[in-house]
């Protein structure tokens, strides 16, 4: 636009004010002088509007019908004239031939106009955003207004159970919150999904599960010593003084043969006279005509060179007397056997007796390298195999020897074993003494174990087994005919199959489980999976399930996708899945549920007191639960249930009492937590009366350790922090009001074991069944006898569960029915045979040894309740033991025949954990009862202590 076009013309008419400010269009303020003219239009604008309506006619209801679907090239034409402000002015007619009369007319006709290109540039931008959906893709249905959007959920990455609809801080750990991921709602609950960036970003690594060779390493420390079989000692055959010492210093190193010490000695002295008197008597005789004379002659020359030769001379040294036909006063001792001299017991001068030792003499041509192996590694050492250690005398180098011997006695002190090497030193650069560090490794099977070492196959000595052959024959060292090394040590062969295994930098650990990502082929998708792992072997571990050869693992990042899902609200592989809880129920009367009223009012009272941080209150509330708990008739309860309260009543009080003496609140907190569990224990057991009770969870209390505890309704109250995090934590269970006399068990207990169901008797406790039970304790001979099969397999951490539930399956089906008193037949069908069967129906599907080791612990009861009952089966002796950090410290029973502890439930790594606590009687006196005379509501079946008072228990009389 030129400067021209700019300038007003004279003959236009004015603008008025109001007019010009009517356009909606106008984006910029205009002159509103009564002297200016407005500008003139464009005249590049007159051809696009050749179709308006004449000056005369001021309305255009023509240009108002925009087209329905204008083409593009349109559309931009039209947005075009829309951004040009000269538009707002209609053209009218020209000022030459306009009258007064038609201003009100142009004026409307500018606002019309106005209106008008309002209209057309909404419906351009409408079609413009349409032709852009079209182009991407994502056109809206026709008349379908815009959804809102959804409002954003803000969480906390250390603790995701918290959404507010607002962001801020977390409540409980006060982080700033962070936007909560949505998802798509396809998408698997433990498989994450990341974009190849993040996977690089995240630094995530994967591998291929394959099978490789890898051995089990075991380190040890030991010292070098002397070879035991060629330590020689030097001691005097004859009584006499020492008058020279050839070699006068520990540490000479002497030959065989050579001279060690001249001894003067009178007895020597008679004996070579004898010799010398019997050549001459024998010469004397040799002319002689009797036979007798001669022979008696001759064998006293025999005779008397023997002596000399027994006390020490050598067969020179009496050719040599005999020639010279002269006594001597000393005779020289010389060394059986080359060495060093390591210890030197006599000097110069001193006198000796017969048989005292004057040296001591080492062949350190071979020496033995005793190491100390821990007794978890024992089940990697083998004998024959190699071992390689180094000394610190040669940095750098490495020696080599074979396992010959391991002690068959662990140290009490070290819990070690001495294991002894054998080594070739022909070149004596390893002394006795030296300290050595000492590698073992051992190559692992398919299935973790080891396989047969270097020596299989061939012969050794059973007294020298040092001494190893490739053929059939004797013992170089004492003659004895060697034996295969198979019958003095066996092994089982893992088969040709490589073991399948993973990076040990892949497992993440729980305590509980082992898990692995997995990352699917071809996608960026990671899989959380839990697996059975066998042992570690070096930097890698044996996998027996849950991965299959060629899939990718993670092996760096795992806990960042883990960390990920966390945040993200998901289900963590890390945390383990909640399930409702399986207690053992005890059986509670009315009256009892009743007696109970006071301890849980007492507990409530003290967690709400330390809810508020208040001190005393939360002390007078604890000395009162130790009061509630002792007000307790135990009359009502007997039985199993009598037991269980004694001992629940007993760890209350010690933590309460604990709690209470605290000297502060964070020490009342600290013994609080005990308290919590015990009480957690009695409303498991036996429950609560009346009301609803809820257990928590925090997992920050204690220093993060975690800590639960029981609370009246379901709003979290935390005891371990009061005010300052009262709702940190979680509710993890409620327990309702428990119905006046329910004692029914629930449907499985804590461990898993199915109940057998309601019968129409009473349980049986020892003593129970009245009529003699001989005839079905000889029947259980050989079940008893599989169950010790299980139990010795277990403690030597093989899973043969499956095996072993064909056989002992097979035992119970023998066990017959005939014959058997009715209330033994019914017992045994109807308890004890459908539990033991169900529990060896379980064992024989499972899969990993930690789940054979909890149905061992069901059927371990449900065997030991049974022989309780029946008694030991004849020939056998049934001792049961007990463990109390099994099952996370919950304790277990097993039985078993040898007096030594075998823990089933650890394996190797405790294999002497526990402790024998009763032997099973082979016929149980049903009639016999014990009782306290202090507290005659104690009813115990075998004599012991009182457990309230600790009296000693008598025999009760028989009600009349």
């Amino acid at each position: 636009m030129s400067d021209s076009d700019l300038t007003p013309s004279d003959d236009e008419p004015e603008v008025s004010p109001t007019s010009a400010s009517d356009s909606p269009l106008d984006t910029e303020p205009v002159s509103a002088s009564p002297n200016e003219p407005p500008p003139e239009e464009p005249s590049e604008v007159e051809p696009e509007r050749a179709d308006q309506a004449p000056p005369d006619e001021p309305e255009a209801p023509e240009v108002a019908e925009a087209p329905e679907a204008p083409e593009v090239a349109e559309v931009a034409e039209v947005a075009e004239v829309a951004e040009a402000p000269e538009v707002a002015e209609v053209a009218g007619p020209s000022p030459a031939t306009s009258s007064p009369g038609r201003e009100g007319v142009r004026a409307a006709s500018r606002v019309a106009a106005a209106l008008v290109l309002a209209m057309i540039s909404l419906w351009v931008g409408l079609i413009w955003g349409r032709e852009k959906g079209l182009r991407e893709g994502k056109e809206a249905p026709a008349g379908t207004p815009a959804a809102p959007a959804e409002p954003t959920v803000w969480t906390c990455s250390m603790h995701p159970a918290i959404k507010l609809p607002t962001e801020g801080a977390c409540p409980i750990c006060g982080m700033d919150l962070i936007p909560l991921k949505k998802d798509s709602g396809d998408q698997e609950p433990r498989v994450l999904k990341l974009s190849a960036a993040a996977a690089a970003l995240a630094e995530v690594e994967t591998i291929p599960v394959q099978r490789r060779a890898v051995s089990r390493e075991v380190r040890m420390v030991g010292l070098v010593d002397f070879d035991e079989t060629r330590l020689h000692y030097v001691t005097a055959w004859i009584s006499g003084r020492l008058d020279r010492l050839f070699v006068d210093y520990t540490g000479s190193l002497v030959h065989k043969g050579d001279h060690l010490v001249e001894i003067y000695s009178p007895e020597l002295l008679t004996a070579q006279e004898e010799l010398l008197q019997a050549l001459r008597a024998k010469r004397k005789l040799q002319g002689s005509s009797s036979k007798f004379l001669r022979e008696t002659a001759a064998a006293t020359v025999i005779s008397a060179r023997e002596k000399l030769r027994l006390w020490g001379l050598g067969v020179d040294q009496i050719a040599e007397i005999e020639r010279r036909g002269k006594t001597t006063d000393h005779v020289t001792i010389y060394a059986t056997a080359g060495g060093v001299v390591v210890h030197k017991n006599k000097n110069r001068g001193e006198y000796v007796k017969t048989g005292e030792r004057i040296y001591a003499i080492a062949d350190l041509t071979k020496v033995w390298v005793k190491l100390d192996a821990y007794e978890s590694d024992l089940s990697v050492v083998r004998y024959g195999q190699k071992v390689s250690f180094q000394a610190e005398a040669y940095p750098g180098e490495t020696f080599e020897g074979q396992v010959v011997f391991v002690d068959p006695v662990l140290s009490g002190h070290t819990r070690t074993v001495k294991v002894r090497l054998n080594v070739d030193n022909a070149r004596g650069r390893l002394k006795p003494g030296m300290f050595v560090r000492a590698t073992l490794r051992a190559p692992v099977d398919s299935q973790g174990g080891i396989l047969a070492s270097e020596v299989q196959g061939k012969w050794i000595c059973s007294m020298h087994r040092e001494d190893i052959h490739d053929e059939p024959g004797l013992c170089t060292v004492c003659g004895m005919k060697l034996v295969k090394v198979e019958s003095l040590f066996p092994t089982q062969e893992g088969g040709d199959e490589l073991p399948l295994v993973v990076p040990a930098s892949a497992v993440l650990w729980t305590g509980t489980r082992s898990l692995v990502y997995v990352r699917r082929p071809g996608t960026t998708e990671y899989e959380g999976r839990v697996v059975v792992l066998g042992p570690r072997a070096g930097g890698f571990f044996v996998v027996r399930e849950g991965l299959e050869e060629g899939e990718l693992v993670v092996t760096k990042g795992g806990f960042k996708i883990d960390s990920a899902l966390q945040i993200e609200a998901r289900p963590s592989m890390m945390l383990p899945e909640s399930g409702p809880a399986m207690p053992v129920r005890r059986a509670s009367s009315p009256a009892f549920l009743l007696a109970l009223d006071p301890v849980y009012a007492a507990y409530l009272a003290s967690q709400a007191a330390l809810t508020k941080d208040e001190l005393e209150p939360a002390r007078v509330a604890l000395t009162n639960l130790v009061e509630a708990v002792r007000a307790v008739d135990t009359k009502l309860v007997d039985g199993e249930a009598l037991g269980a309260w004694l001992a629940v009543a007993k760890r209350i009080r010690d933590a309460a009492a604990e709690a209470a003496a605290g000297s502060g609140i964070a020490e009342v907190r600290v013994q609080f937590a005990p308290l919590s569990v015990a009480l957690l224990k009695l409303e498991r057991g036996f429950g609560h009366r009346a009301g609803q009770l809820s257990e928590a969870f925090c997992p920050m209390a204690l220093d993060n350790k975690g800590a639960p505890w029981l609370q009246e309704g379901s709003k979290v109250r935390n005891p371990y922090y009061g005010a300052s995090m009262l709702g940190c934590g979680d509710v993890k269970a409620t327990f309702e009001s428990r119905v006046a006399g329910d004692a029914a068990p629930p449907a499985h207990d804590h461990s898993g074991q199915d109940s057998p169901g309601p019968t129409t008797k009473p349980p049986s406790g020892p003593g129970d069944l009245p009529e003699d039970s001989g005839a079905l304790r000889s029947r259980l001979t050989e079940l008893v006898k599989g169950y010790f099969a299980l139990q010795t397999d277990l403690g030597k951490d093989r899973a043969n569960g499956s095996e072993h539930a064909g056989a002992l399956l097979a035992s119970l089906a023998k066990v017959e029915t005939e014959g058997l008193a009715p209330g033994v037949r019914d017992d045994w069908l109807e308890k004890s045979a459908p539990a033991l069967k169900a529990q060896l129906e379980r064992l024989r599907s499972a899969k990993a040894i930690e789940t054979e080791r909890v149905i061992f612990h069901d059927l371990s009861k449900t065997l030991d309740s049974l022989l309780s009952r029946v008694g030991v089966p004849p020939g056998l002796t049934v001792r049961r033991f007990h463990c109390p950090m099994a099952f996370d410290n919950t304790g277990g029973n097993w039985l078993q025949a040898d007096e030594r502890t075998e823990n089933p439930y650890f394996g190797a790594s405790m294999y002497r954990c526990g402790s024998e606590t009763k032997v099973l009687e082979a016929r149980p006196a049903a009639a016999k009862v014990w009782t306290c005379t202090m507290h005659p509501q104690i009813r115990e079946h075998a004599p012991g202590k009182c457990p309230l008072c600790g009296m000693t228990l008598v025999p009760a009389k028989k009600e009349k």
